[in-house]
């Protein structure tokens, strides 16, 4: 298995105890797997993703149940990512959690960012890929699904009570969508509705103020900092956030370019180019993934047109936002977007 460097997509452990405890559930040994990655016995390491999806899709396969993801989930404790954990199930209430969830994501892993958004009437949860993996949908799928599901059982035991009511699942077009809808509707009783661009989850706004059943202010407060100084450590050495900081004060997208980023990260295109493959993307990747969330950011405004977030994400006309948000949504198109929105 390879061995875990500064630069690599690294994700919590925690993920494989997860999915260990899920595969042994269901009568499946893992254990030659585990030994073999890198540090696979000592606390609080890191692995390396690409071996995390090895063992993953080994498991689907072979227990040959498209829901394992979910299933597995089940399985999060306070204790499965050490702080991070710790802090969400003794935050003070759904809405301090579901933030805690967002700004200190980086723990679990940068292959996913999590963003929290507070409506007016609902609370949104998103959850959008930072991976290339054209060749292989069903590797970020899987990935996304487990992430999905996993803060999906920690607001159920962090709250203790029946969620059904008050939250929404929205899945991607994918060819297993309606089995994991299925899946989903049947563990969680809650509404789920699929053919969306990202995976996101909705909460009512009257939830938000709900008191969690394990807060303790000092447990929290302790975690709370120690996270945040394991965040701003892993943010400092992670390429992509680098990457994503600078996106968020360019304004003429028109003149973005490789080499300009790479000067402005004080680097080498070339340099730039190794660090986002040692990271499981690339640099089209990346701004692909930045655009779709800043398109859908601004498909919210009200009176928007079309024709105007196309400029402002470097488009030469509406047609060419249109046919590229359908490539990064999965086929959605953005009045769809517009439209529930």
């Amino acid at each position: 298995m390879r061995a875990i460097g500064e630069d690599n997509l690294n994700i919590h452990k925690g993920w494989l105890e997860i999915l260990n405890l899920g595969a042994n559930e269901l009568g499946l040994n893992i254990n030659e797997y585990l030994t073999q990655i890198n540090g696979a016995d000592k606390p609080n390491e890191k692995v390396d993703i690409r071996d995390a999806r090895h063992i993953h899709q080994h498991i689907i396969k072979n227990i040959h149940n498209d829901c394992f993801s979910i299933i597995a989930a089940k399985h999060v404790t306070p204790l499965t990512f050490g702080h991070y954990s710790l802090t969400l199930w003794t935050s003070p209430d759904v809405l301090t959690l579901l933030n805690n969830i967002s700004d200190y994501s980086i723990a679990l892993g940068t292959s996913i960012r999590i963003r929290f958004r507070n409506k007016d009437n609902i609370a949104e949860l998103w959850l959008i890929d930072n991976l290339s993996c054209e060749k292989d949908v069903q590797l970020t799928t899987i990935g996304s699904i487990l992430y999905l599901s996993t803060l999906l059982y920690i607001i159920r035991y962090a709250v203790f009570c029946d969620i059904k009511p008050c939250i929404t699942v929205y899945l991607r077009n994918t060819p297993k969508a309606q089995a994991y809808a299925d899946c989903f509707e049947k563990l969680f009783k809650c509404n789920v509705k699929y053919n969306h661009p990202i995976y996101m989850v909705t909460i009512d706004r009257d939830f938000l103020s709900t008191t969690l059943t394990y807060h303790n202010d000092k447990i929290y407060q302790q975690n709370k900092s120690s996270l945040k100084n394991q965040t701003i450590k892993m943010t400092s050495n992670d390429i992509v956030s680098k990457i994503y900081e600078i996106l968020d004060h360019t304004s003429r997208w028109s003149e973005l370019s490789k080499s300009g980023i790479a000067s402005a990260l004080f680097m080498s295109s070339r340099t730039l180019n190794r660090r986002l493959v040692e990271s499981g993307t690339s640099y089209r990747g990346l701004i692909e993934k930045y655009k779709l969330e800043k398109a859908l950011q601004l498909l919210e405004q009200p009176g928007i047109k079309k024709i105007d977030i196309a400029f402002q994400l470097g488009f030469s006309d509406s047609s060419s936002f249109t046919r590229a948000f359908k490539r990064w949504s999965g086929g959605t198109c953005p009045s769809k977007w517009h439209s529930i929105n």
